[in-house]
């Protein structure tokens, strides 16, 4: 299983091994180069954690730990999880920032702990075959066990041409699953004294909204947007917290090029940027991005080249990347300059990835929001559209699939993509706003070219 991931973590692998566990890591090594080791102990080596992603706020957090007596005998981020685990328990969770998936095993307690990030970034998929529950990064290493039959599951296939993803918890092979974000997994084997294994779902971060006229220092636009940039600048920060060099992704959008700008402004010019361009006219974005570059002090961006005769070429591979249908042939981009990046020797890279889904930026949004007022017209209004998503095949009810708020401030009706059953019962699935699927697609895409993406955008901290 972990040869099969070793795309994702050429540097280095370790393993942990029990009566009835084993853990595999293939490290991709950004923070603790020369001593960040894994699986990673607490002191007594009763808590074994392997981990995917980093952790944005580990320097705080360390030294937390360590006014509280915790000994540290490495610089990697993963090491503070044990720890945390040790004074929080399940609690832990909701204190973690940054992207991750983490396995976490407490002997004394004989208890499995698997977790995903709140935004989803890092996959962690999870399936049960017979006694055996099996986990991975990618649905490659279940395959590889063995252990997983190979069989198409309609229903997620027909998400991806139904909402353009697959959001998950459903995946497209039957009797796999995708941890829900914000969501960590309970399990407890069985044991000698005839106690059956447990597995319990939980949620420990969920993404809100505030109603309309609820809005938190929404009469100061002023302090609104100093409030922001402080957040964001704080998050780019962060995010350059790396032992190796880290670039950035550049179309000469909003996004990506306020990212840039502040991370010069942090870093100084010398970061490399990244983009792509297209033999296309209307859609090339390289004048863009070499005009951002210009404006910001920054060195002019690496080109990697895309015609429409590499969307095709590129296709098998990015649907060995994302292990479903992908729809956007955008991705198919991406891969290519993720392959761009690992050439020059680069593992991490900030992307502006979020941004239209956290802001509400992209064009359904807004089709959204015109056509809630067909609840304004009897016999026309969220009722119907129930009825139509409800038709769909989700478990869950019409009004639990999407809710019903046209005095939400970011009212949506396609809250078909999130979650089937939301840990607050009756209450609108407003996570919906945010697409997990770009993000989720963007880095795994760079890790087939062994590397790692970063998003600003993408944190709590800056979206609430």
């Amino acid at each position: 299983m972990a040869r099969a991931l070793l795309h994702r973590g050429p540097d280095e692998e370790g393993f942990l091994v029990r009566p009835g566990l084993a853990l595999a890591a293939r490290r991709l090594s950004i923070v603790g180069l020369a001593d960040g080791q894994q699986p990673i102990f607490n002191e007594d080596r009763s808590i074994s954690v392997v981990f995917n992603g980093e952790l944005f706020d580990y320097v705080e957090r360390r030294e937390e730990l360590r006014a509280r007596g915790h000994q540290f005998v490495t610089h990697c981020d993963t090491e503070v999880i044990p720890h945390l685990w040790e004074d929080y328990g399940e609690k832990m969770w909701e204190r973690l920032r940054g992207q991750f998936a983490i396995a976490l095993w407490d002997e004394r307690r004989r208890q499995l702990q698997l977790g995903r990030d709140r935004f989803g970034i890092a996959p962690l998929f999870w399936t049960r075959q017979g006694d055996w529950l099996l986990f991975a990064s990618e649905i490659k290493g279940l395959l590889a066990s063995g252990m997983v039959p190979v069989r198409p599951d309609r229903r997620g296939i027909d998400h991806v041409f139904t909402f353009s993803a697959v959001p998950g918890p459903r995946t497209c092979f039957e009797g796999v699953q995708l941890l829900t974000p914000g969501h960590f997994l309970s399990v407890s084997p069985a044991n000698g004294n005839g106690a059956s294994a447990v597995v319990q779902e939980r949620a420990f971060w969920e993404m809100d909204f505030p109603d309309q006229g609820a809005e938190e220092r929404g009469e100061n636009p002023k302090r609104l947007v100093d409030d922001f940039e402080t957040l964001l600048l704080q998050a780019v920060e962060e995010r350059l917290r790396a032992d190796v060099p880290v670039g950035s992704y550049l179309s000469g959008g909003v996004d990506s090029s306020m990212i840039l700008a502040l991370a010069c402004k942090l870093k100084g010019p010398a970061i490399n940027t990244y983009t792509v361009r297209v033999h296309e006219p209307e859609l090339d974005e390289l004048d863009a991005a070499s005009l951002s570059a210009r404006h910001i002090g920054a060195k002019p961006p690496i080109v990697q080249d895309f015609r429409d005769e590499d969307a095709l070429a590129t296709y098998p591979k990015l649907i060995t990347a994302a292990e479903a249908p992908v729809i956007d042939t955008a991705c198919a981009a991406l891969l290519q300059l993720s392959g761009r990046v690992h050439s020059c020797g680069q593992k991490v890279v900030l992307t502006g990835e979020g941004a239209d889904e956290w802001l509400v930026g992209y064009p359904w949004y807004k089709a959204a929001k015109l056509m809630g007022y067909l609840d304004l017209i009897p016999g026309l209004g969220s009722a119907r559209a129930d009825e139509s998503v409800d038709r769909t095949g989700f478990s869950g009810g019409p009004r639990e699939a999407m809710g019903s708020a046209p005095s939400r401030s970011l009212d949506c009706r396609a809250r078909s993509l999130g979650r089937t059953s939301p840990p607050s019962q009756g209450r609108p699935r407003r996570d919906a706003f945010f697409s997990r699927s770009a993000i989720s697609i963007s880095g795994r895409g760079c890790l087939r070219f062994l590397g790692e993406t970063a998003s600003a955008l993408a944190t709590s901290r800056v979206s609430g």
